[in-house]
């Protein structure tokens, strides 16, 4: 203390006593200035919230905590105020969700969570090498366990949670690509288990019971279940509605051919079989399909017609799919059930290779599917390079109803594609019936470069010429072209289009996917 500019001089007696009052008044401020701030937060509009919104919001955020992009501050939520930390910690649903990857975290969502159901998950995309603790005390509350770590971390992790799995009720375990394979012999009851999906990983494959989600991936020869195998699965489990089997390769420990009855699947909404053609043939012609799922089809082998691996009874499930769109590509085939072809994921059927399939593929595409109320067709980047002109006539022959043709690349190889638009039908040498002997009559629409893997590109001048000799062809047959549109394209001058004055409705170039402006009108 200092009093007219001379120190004061307390005793040691004096000094802890006055520390300890002012120690003292300290902690009566702080204790008022909580109060208030206390009451001032229960006076705020975000306090009126019930408990329970509360835990919908904070389970919001911890959804966040899983994201490829972590917040900073993890649990800032639980450290705004007493009552949102109270009711954080008091719903146990929001710990349910636990993180092997980060050991930090672990041991206290396992503890918060309490025995509500937990899902054991991993987030990380480079799995580090974990020491897993004790979890046989919360198996039972293990409702799903889904992660990606090394073979010796799944061994640790199913030797910890021990014996008992019996609410499990969906399962997924990868291992890294730069990792073996491997078959974890698991131990555990698993009566539960209804979603399973392995990637590099073989279980026992009696487990497989009752599913209703299965997904095999990436199991060679000795990890992947075997011919007798996979169709036992299918039999055990009468209800799947998912069913992914990608370059797997089964032991052939039956005859390749056909059972004398097919096992029913009335459930399946969605079939993904990627394999060689003869294991493809073997299970499409094993299974009893009422309903038409969504189709995925992959060959590794080269095929030299449909029929090498989709059965003929498959004609009868697809055969009154309304298709209205189709996308070609070099080395795959989709079908969309509308016109908009938005996203390649929503195609109802799609085959698909690592040859060029369309020389083998096309020819016999009206025998299985109805094309009658296509009026959307995608040509890829490269597809015309593979269409020789009588295939491409003999597929456009079974396309009545085409309104809008997209087409990719460029340059020489709209030859033959304007060649056999402009021409009657093969049989037909006149054009006495307007209209009607040309291929694809309701054509309106032809987009140049508006498919979606196709870059920015130049149209050249010189196709110009068979592009006007189509537009006159289907003018005369009274079945004239609406809309020509030439997007992604940054070459062609207004000049050029002159001659289309009168036999084209517009014409529209664009350097982007959009109009630009139009070019010529009617």
């Amino acid at each position: 203390m200092v009093a007219n500019g001379v120190m004061a001089h307390y005793s040691s007696v004096e000094t802890t006593t006055m520390v300890d009052i002012l120690h003292a008044e300290e902690r009566r401020l702080v204790e008022a200035l909580s109060a208030v701030r206390a009451k001032l937060n229960d006076l705020a509009p975000i306090s009126a919230l019930p408990a329970e919104v509360l835990e919908c919001i904070f389970e919001i955020c911890v959804s966040w905590l899983y994201e490829y992009r972590r917040p900073q501050n993890r649990l800032a939520w639980t450290q705004v105020c007493r009552k949102w930390r109270s009711v954080s910690l008091s719903a146990a649903r929001l710990w349910r969700c636990i993180d092997l990857s980060d050991s930090l975290l672990t041991d206290e969502f396992l503890l918060r969570s309490g025995s509500a159901p937990i899902h054991l998950i991993s987030t990380s995309t480079s799995p580090p090498r974990l020491c897993i603790g004790d979890l046989e005390p919360h198996a039972e509350r293990v409702q799903t366990l889904d992660v990606h770590f090394f073979p010796e971390d799944l061994i640790n992790l199913f030797a910890s949670l021990g014996p008992d799995l019996v609410n499990l009720a969906s399962l997924s375990l990868k291992v890294p690509p730069v990792s073996t394979s491997i078959v974890l012999d698991i131990k555990a009851r698993v009566p539960g288990l209804r979603r399973l999906a392995l990637e590099g990983v073989a279980i026992p494959w009696h487990l497989c019971v009752s599913l209703t989600h299965l997904s095999l991936r990436g199991l060679g020869a000795g990890y992947s279940p075997s011919i007798n195998e996979l169709l036992t699965i299918f039999k055990s489990s009468p209800n799947l509605e998912y069913l992914r089997l990608q370059w797997i390769t089964p032991s052939s420990d039956l005859p390749i051919s056909s059972l004398d009855h097919q096992i029913p699947l009335p459930c399946l909404r969605e079939l993904f079989v990627a394999a060689k053609a003869p294991v493809i043939l073997f299970i499409l012609s094993n299974i009893y399909l009422p309903s038409a799922p969504r189709l995925q089809v992959n060959c590794s082998d080269p095929f030299e017609s449909l029929s090498d691996f989709l059965p003929a009874d498959l004609r009868t499930t697809y055969s009154a799919l309304d298709v209205h769109g189709v996308r070609l590509e070099r080395e795959g085939v989709r079908f969309f059930p509308s016109a908009g072809l938005a996203d390649l994921s929503d195609s109802i059927i799609s085959f698909g290779s690592s040859w060029p399939i369309l020389k083998a593929f096309l020819p016999d595409v009206p025998q299985f599917f109805s094309l009658a109320h296509v009026t959307v067709l995608e040509l890829g980047r490269e597809v015309l390079l593979d269409l020789p002109r009588p295939l491409l006539s003999q597929f456009l022959v079974h396309l009545p109803a085409l309104e809008d043709l997209r087409v990719a690349f460029g340059s020489s190889f709209f030859h033959d594609l304007f060649f056999t638009l402009s021409r009657p039908r093969s049989g037909s040498d006149s054009w006495e019936t307007p209209g009607r002997d040309l291929l694809c009559p309701g054509l309106r629409t032809i987009s140049f470069g508006g498919t979606r893997d196709q870059v920015a590109w130049y149209f050249e001048e010189k196709c110009i010429p068979r592009l006007l000799a189509l537009a006159k062809a289907r003018h005369a047959a009274g079945v004239p072209l609406e809309d020509l549109r030439f997007m992604r394209c940054h070459t062609l001058s207004p000049g050029v289009f002159e001659d289309f004055a009168g036999l084209v409705g517009r014409i529209s170039v664009s350097a982007g996917e959009g109009r630009d402006g139009e070019v010529a009108r009617r």
